[in-house]
C-alpha cells in the first residue's frame, strides 16, 4: 500500500512508501468525499497487463502502446523506451520470480511542460476511471502553490506534485493503485502498482541492506554447514 509523503523520486522507484511530511507550509491535499470502497468491476493495470503476467506478456503489450523492450536489468526487472503523449519514454516492468507486479514510465518532458503534461495525464486518467482518492500537493516556505516559482521548488526538493488512485475500504488496501506525479528532474511520472508489490519491496529493500541480489529467482541458498 502507498504511504503519502513529500519525497520525490529522480528516476523510476522501487519502493512504494515515503516518509511522513514534516514542516510544510503549504499543503492542499483533497480527497474525494466518499467512502474507500473497491472497485471490483475496474482494475487498475498499464497497457491491459494483467498482475503476474511473465515477461514476453509484457514485452507484447508495452510494444503495442509504443514502449519497445530494451533489456533486462540485474534486478531482474525489464527495461523500455519509446514515447508517450508525444514525449520520450522510459519504462520499467518491475518483477518478482517472472511475473510483474508494478509498471512505471517517465515521461522526458521539458522543463516548462511537466506541470501541464502531469494534469494532461491526471485528466486521462480521471476519464478512465474516475476523480483520483487523493491530489497531494505541497510546497516547504518560501514556495507557494501559484507563486510562479513552482518548478524550481520541485527541482530543488521543496515541493511535492502527486495524484493518487487508491483502492481501500476500512483502511486497508484491497486492490492495485496509480500514482502521477511530477519528479526532481521535472519529468512527469506514472507507476501502476498490485497489492503484491509492497510485500515485493520491503524483500528488496531487505535484499539490498544485506548485500544480496535484488532479482528474486525463486531460488533460496541452502547455507553450508
Amino acid at each position: 500500500m502507498r504511504v503519502v509523503g513529500t519525497v520525490l523520486v529522480a528516476t523510476i522507484a522501487i519502493g512504494c512508501t515515503h516518509p511522513p511530511v514534516q514542516s510544510v507550509h503549504v499543503a492542499t491535499v483533497v480527497g474525494e468525499d466518499r467512502p474507500f470502497v473497491p472497485a471490483t468491476a475496474v482494475s487498475y493495470t498499464y497497457a491491459g497487463i494483467a498482475w503476474g503476467s511473465d515477461g514476453e506478456t509484457v514485452k507484447q503489450a508495452l510494444a503495442s502502446v509504443g514502449l519497445t523492450f530494451t533489456k533486462i536489468d540485474r534486478d531482474g526487472d525489464l527495461n523500455f523506451v519509446g514515447s508517450q503523449l508525444g514525449y520520450d519514454a522510459a519504462g520499467m516492468a518491475l518483477m518478482a520470480r517472472g511475473h510483474v507486479l508494478k509498471v512505471a514510465v517517465n515521461l522526458a518532458t521539458p522543463d516548462s511542460k511537466a506541470r501541464e503534461v502531469y494534469e494532461q495525464m491526471v485528466d486521462s486518467l480521471t476519464g478512465l476511471f474516475g476523480h483520483p482518492t487523493l491530489r497531494y500537493h505541497t510546497f516547504r516556505p518560501p514556495y507557494r502553490e501559484g507563486d510562479g516559482n513552482e518548478i524550481r521548488a520541485i527541482r530543488t526538493g521543496n515541493a511535492t506534485v502527486s495524484s493518487l488512485w487508491l483502492r481501500e475500504a476500512d483502511g486497508s488496501q484491497v486492490g492495485d493503485d496509480i500514482a502521477v506525479e511530477i519528479t526532481q528532474n521535472l519529468t512527469v511520472q506514472v507507476s501502476y502498482e498490485a497489492n503484491a508489490w509492497e510485500r515485493e519491496a520491503n524483500r528488496r529493500k531487505l535484499a539490498m541492506r544485506s548485500g544480496r541480489p535484488m532479482a528474486d529467482t525463486g531460488k533460496r541458498r541452502v547455507p553450508r554447514k
